[in-house]
């Protein structure tokens, strides 16, 4: 059984880069794109394709 402690401390990563934050954090970027809303994007290389940890 999966301890439940390790829900507080999943973190978010940039699938380019590798940087990792909490999910929701202010250390990532958010931009709105047209036709698909704000996304984040990473604050290191610039790339969107983040991978949300939960």
């Amino acid at each position: 059984m999966e301890s439940e402690t390790s829900d507080l401390t999943a973190h978010s990563r940039c699938l380019n880069c590798g940087f990792e934050a909490p999910p929701g954090s202010e250390q990532w970027d958010q931009i709105e794109v047209p036709r698909l809303g704000e996304m984040t994007r990473c604050p290191d290389c610039g790339s969107t394709n983040v991978m949300s940890g939960r």
